[in-house]
């Protein structure tokens, strides 16, 4: 599991009935369960402990990583 940082705000999508388009505030902070190396796509994230959906180019591109000790 890793945790970004969003740097900028950010869309993401909530996969409920019927699907509802957020922004991901600036200052955020994101769980990504897998390496965004190589990922293309729409990807399952956790966001405020609901799982969400994000596009990987937007994660590497408007966060950065964060380690558990500057949480």
């Amino acid at each position: 599991m890793q945790r970004y940082l969003i740097n900028t705000p950010t869309v993401a999508v909530i996969e409920q009935s019927p699907r509802r388009v957020i922004t991901v505030p600036s200052g955020s902070v994101i769980e990504v369960p897998l390496s965004l190396n190589g990922i293309q796509g729409l990807i399952e994230v956790t966001f405020n402990g609901e799982t969400v959906l994000m596009f990987a180019e937007d994660i590497r591109d408007r966060g950065k990583p964060v380690s558990t000790a500057s949480m």
